[in-house]
């Protein structure tokens, strides 16, 4: 299960000579698809499909959009709380309506429903953006959005609860001179309700694991000694969440451009993370996109998160071991290509990730490959 909060802010930077602050909410009809997959070395996998599309009419435009996550896992998570592996399909489905005015003034309105078999989630929000100047080196872009979820528990048919969501967020661009862009963005969200998953039991006491060696397949993977007993998982029912941004983009002319982003990241839980990435982008030919990237993220635990909990009452109550939320450090290289001929364009992408979690002894590390590939037909 998951707590989806919309993306509400994504800016991409494609120069070939001069960069352009000029935003690309409401461009020419087109229908795109794409797929990704995903596969980790803790046993889990996700085959996501998405069909899209969007036609304009004069200055009003329509689009539509579906996602799936078809997830099949059997990570140690699941495992070592004697269960077995399972299959789960997510989707979303999204409306979004679109208009675009005189001098750069762009607003729109957007719908998007998630479905799960114990999960269902309603949203909607504002999208707007202008140049604040006649030169349009400067554009301002803001959205805002709310979700309420559902959540339920297949293994409980008693279970309720619910979860809300408000997130908004402001980008400024600015375009330095002809070879210069410089974006900050600020993001901040407040979430009330369930937050914890219904599923995950956390054990108690100053408990140690060890690899199971027999040979019984009805068995778990690890060994435990030293539990006194097991709770369910319960996170703060409030959390607010807020993150700055800030990247830069250096075009070198030949065409090479290089583009730099850092965030930070803190919420009322007191996690607090640093993000840096840089991305080399070059164009040898006018169809053609190469890209090339790296990214870095380091996180703080949440107050309440624990190795070993002796107690339900050592924080407030609250006890998790969601690897996630422990101190986490993980590290990215990617590669990408872009083309286009004619009415068509494809894009492909191949990205490896190692995940370090620091206090969690069930999965110190693991690594993961994403794989996607996609295609747009403009009309």
């Amino acid at each position: 299960m998951r707590f989806a909060l919309f993306l509400i802010a994504s800016v991409s930077f494609c120069l070939a000579k001069a960069p352009s602050v000029r935003a690309q909410s409401f461009g020419q009809s087109n229908v795109a698809l794409r797929t990704e997959v995903y596969a980790d070395t803790d046993r889990t996998t996700v085959y996501r499909p998405r069909v899209s599309g969007r036609s304009s009419a004069g200055p009003i435009s329509f689009g539509a959009s579906w996602m799936a996550d078809v997830v099949s896992s059997a990570s140690v998570d699941v495992l070592t709380r004697a269960t077995q592996g399972f299959d789960e399909v997510h989707q979303d489905v999204g409306f979004q309506v679109g208009w675009q005015g005189k001098r750069g003034v762009e607003g729109g309105v957007f719908y998007l429903l998630g479905i799960e078999p114990d999960y269902r989630s309603h949203g909607v929000g504002l999208q707007s953006a202008m140049d604040l100047d006649r030169n349009r080196q400067w554009r301002l872009n803001a959205t805002l959005a709310f979700s309420h979820a559902r959540i339920e528990a297949v293994i409980d048919p008693r279970f309720r609860a619910s979860n809300y969501a408000l997130q908004a967020s402001v980008g400024l661009t600015h375009i330095l001179d002809g070879s210069n862009l410089l974006r900050i963005g600020i993001e901040a969200a407040r979430i009330d309700g369930l937050q914890s998953s219904p599923y995950r039991n956390v054990r108690l006491g100053n408990w140690n694991a060890d690899r199971y060696r027999g040979d019984d397949p009805e068995s778990l993977p690890w060994v435990f000694q030293g539990v006194t007993g097991s709770a369910r998982e319960t996170h703060p029912k409030e959390r607010w969440r807020g993150r700055l941004g800030l990247e830069a983009l250096h075009d070198f002319g030949v065409p090479l451009a290089l583009l730099a982003r850092v965030g930070a990241y803190r919420d009322s839980w007191k996690v607090s993370a640093i993000d840096l990435g840089a991305e080399l982008r070059w164009q040898p030919l006018s169809w053609l996109l190469l890209r090339s990237g790296v990214r870095s993220y380091v996180q703080s635990r949440a107050f309440f998160w624990r190795a070993r909990y002796v107690d339900r009452t050592d924080v407030q109550g609250y006890v998790s071991d969601d690897k996630e939320l422990g101190r986490l450090l993980s590290h990215t290289l990617y590669g990408a290509a872009a083309f286009s001929r004619g009415a068509f364009r494809w894009d492909l992408r191949l990205e490896g990730i190692r995940y370090d979690y620091l206090d969690f002894t069930l999965l110190p590390h693991k690594y993961a490959l994403i794989a996607q590939a996609g295609m747009a037909w403009i009309l």
